[in-house]
C-alpha cells in the first residue's frame, strides 16, 4: 500500500505494490485469492489499516496490518530487500 516512490526502497521480499490511494484499489484486490492469507504495509501503518478494512469489506479473512509499517520493521531488524 506504498507509494511507487516508497516502493523503490526498501520493502519485505516477495512484496507486491499497489497504492491504496490510487484509483485501480479495489480492482487489484477483486483479482486476489480470498482464501489466502495477505500481510498488507504502508511505511507507517494508516494506509495499510485503511486497506485491510476494505479488503475485509470485500470478504477477505486472513488479512493483516503491519502496524507501525515498514517504520517498524526495519527498527526491529526485520530483513528488507531493495
Amino acid at each position: 500500500m506504498r507509494s511507487a516512490f516508497e516502493f523503490k526502497g526498501d520493502k519485505i521480499a516477495g512484496a507486491q505494490n499497489v497504492s491504496y490511494t490510487s484509483g485501480g484499489f479495489k480492482s487489484f484486490a477483486e483479482k486476489l485469492d480470498k482464501s489466502k492469507t495477505y500481510l498488507v504495509y504502508c511505511a507507517s501503518g494508516s494506509r495499510s489499516a485503511g486497506a485491510v478494512t476494505t479488503m475485509q469489506g470485500m470478504g477477505f479473512e486472513n488479512i493483516y496490518n503491519l502496524k507501525g509499517g515498514m517504520e517498524n520493521w526495519k527498527s526491529a531488524g526485520m530483513p528488507v530487500v531493495r
